[in-house]
């Protein structure tokens, strides 16, 4: 025990040294936890899609990209179409369309049409991922709001429209007034706010679906059908008959296809996360490799007088040892707060990913770090250890001498 309790005094003895080697420790510690925070997210995310869409079909208007102008949309009464497929447990409709406003940043918004009661689905994300995002104030659509003038937006385009957030909470109402090229100047009233946690997200309005209609003159038109399936395993076979039955008209994409969108997006960031952890790691081995052979260097004449006395190779081995635990959750600490305080940011820089990096430090997290960076630091010290340990008795009181 005196031997561990002398290695952990020792990184006392040079503190500005240790300060340096802990910060360098806690910046590669730091690291290695944000990029590990971003792949387990990334791998979360895709697992959480998987799991909400694994029964889902989507429907479009072949070839095109369901709200942007031009794009041939479907006739209402294509559903009409689908009553002959069994297996088909549910099929919502869906307008989307898009309002430009240069003046504004983002400056494009996104109105979808919807039948109340169907799913709150945001358009033009990663996969369509997004679905139901949690109300901030006031409510969601109720069965009586069909063909009327209210809206379910997003916190952007509620603050965009000069919405007072704090008032609307009070009141639960709020009435604004929408235009754009090809928009006439409309009131709506906003019943509910939403945050989906995406700038582009929060910039989205959902309209009852006829009252959508009327607004851009598309009555009878939708862009975007979503069907869910009663089972799992039925999914790939209703999508054959729904491809067999609309033959050229339609792109028909099943949850798996969703699901391949979502990872190949999701794919280089785990990518670049799993190479930042591998650099993360290998700076924390060259800090302690060259901090150790420097502290070596420096003790040499000390490691002769120990041998000199009869101190055996392990309690030389036990001391270097504590120093570098020591140091290493110290450092593992340090990268720890980096992660928790800069976590998000850090990941924005190097990734474009900083939603996606938790920035919680959770039980988990903290053993996976300090465990980490333990290993590091035994990794990097295992050189100079064997080069403490071989110095003969000689050498060492040669150069005290």
């Amino acid at each position: 025990m005196r031997a561990w309790r002398r290695g952990v005094k020792n990184i006392y003895r040079n503190r500005g040294r240790t300060v340096v080697v802990v910060l360098l420790l806690g910046l590669s510690a730091g690291m290695f936890a944000v990029m590990t925070q971003v792949g387990a997210a990334t791998e979360a995310r895709v697992e959480a899609l998987r799991a909400r869409v694994q029964n889902l079909i989507e429907v479009s208007p072949a070839g095109s990209v369901a709200f942007e102008e031009g794009t041939e949309l479907f006739p209402e009464e294509i559903v009409q179409t689908f009553h002959g497929i069994p297996h088909i447990a549910r099929l919502d409709r869906y307008l989307i369309s898009r309002v430009i406003d240069r003046s504004k940043t983002p400056w494009v918004a996104l109105f979808t049409g919807m039948v109340p009661g169907s799913a709150v689905r945001l358009a033009g994300m990663v996969g369509a991922a997004v679905v139901n995002p949690p109300l901030i104030a006031g409510r969601g659509f109720r069965p009586d709001d069909t063909g009327k003038s209210v809206a379910l937006v997003g916190q952007v385009f509620a603050r965009l429209a000069g919405v007072d957030l704090a008032a609307f909470k009070a009141e639960g109402t709020a009435r604004v007034a929408v235009q754009g090229p090809g928009l006439p100047a409309t009131d709506l009233e906003i019943v509910g706010v939403f945050a989906s946690g995406s700038v582009f997200g929060d910039n989205q309005v959902f309209l009852p679906l006829d009252t959508a209609q009327r607004l851009f003159s598309k009555q009878g038109e939708l862009s975007l059908l979503l069907i869910t399936v009663d089972r799992v395993e039925n999914v790939e076979g209703v999508a054959r008959a729904i491809k067999a039955t609309l033959s050229e008209r339609a792109d028909v994409v099943a949850a798996e296809g969703l699901v391949r969108q979502v990872a190949g997006a999701f794919a280089g960031i785990q990518a670049n996360s799993r190479l930042g952890a591998a650099l993360s790691a290998f700076l924390g081995v060259v800090v302690v490799l060259f901090t150790l052979h420097l502290v070596i260097h420096e003790r040499t004449q000390e490691i002769g007088m120990l041998k000199a006395i009869g101190a055996s190779d392990g309690r030389l081995a036990q001391q270097f040892a504590a120093e570098v635990l020591a140091l290493a959750v110290l450092g593992g600490l340090v990268g720890l707060a980096f992660a928790a305080l800069g976590g998000p940011t850090i990941a924005r820089l190097l990734l474009r990913a900083g939603e996606l990096a938790a920035g919680r430090v959770t039980f988990a997290l903290v053993t996976r770090v300090l465990a980490g960076v333990i290993l590091v630091a035994m990794i990097g010290s295992l050189y100079p250890f064997f080069q403490a340990l071989r110095m003969g008795l000689v050498e060492a009181m040669r150069h005290q001498g």
